[in-house]
Parts: structure tokens; C-alpha cells; sequence
């Protein structure tokens, strides 16, 4: 990824975290993707309802974007050690 889009990318992924931080205090993977706009809420209750078996299928970015957004908000603060190490399970 070209090096300002991998910036801006970052940028997204701190705007998603900090506004998760500020409304509940913690952040997880799923929040960081629906703040970014990657991860319908929607899908996110289908998913936690048992209607949809895995969120990869309906994020919509390819697995670079996915994984760098995830390294970036890994290396943010404020995650507690749930969402660090389980980033899925701890927003479950």
C-alpha cells in the first residue's frame, strides 16, 4: 500500500478507536471496523445472532486493509487485555 493511503488508513483507524474509547471506554476490532465504515452494524447483530457464521464475509475491505487497520489499532492505547488478545470475542 502506497505509504500516504497506509497514513490515511492509520488516521481512519485512530478516529474509529477514539470514538469508541470516548463512548465506552474500551475498543475492539469490530468497533474500530464499523467506526471505519468497513463492517455494517447490521451485520455485526446477524453475526452475534448466529445468522451470519463469520465477519470476514461481510467486511467490506481485502485482507491487507483488514490486517493493517488491526495492526494499527493493536498498537493503539487504550485496549483493554480482552480486545488484546481476542479482539472478536472481547466485543462478543
Amino acid at each position: 500500500m502506497h505509504p500516504e493511503k497506509e497514513r490515511a488508513l492509520e488516521h481512519r483507524v485512530t478516529s474509529a478507536a477514539e470514538a469508541a474509547l470516548a463512548h465506552h471506554h474500551y475498543v475492539s476490532a469490530i468497533d474500530v471496523l464499523t467506526g471505519m465504515g468497513l463492517l455494517a452494524p447490521a451485520h455485526v447483530q446477524d453475526w452475534r445472532k448466529g445468522r451470519i457464521d463469520f465477519l470476514e464475509r461481510v467486511i467490506h475491505a481485502n485482507l491487507k486493509k483488514i490486517s493493517l487497520s488491526m495492526a494499527s489499532s493493536a498498537n493503539g492505547a487504550g485496549q483493554g487485555p480482552e480486545a488484546q488478545r481476542d479482539p472478536l470475542r472481547a466485543a462478543g
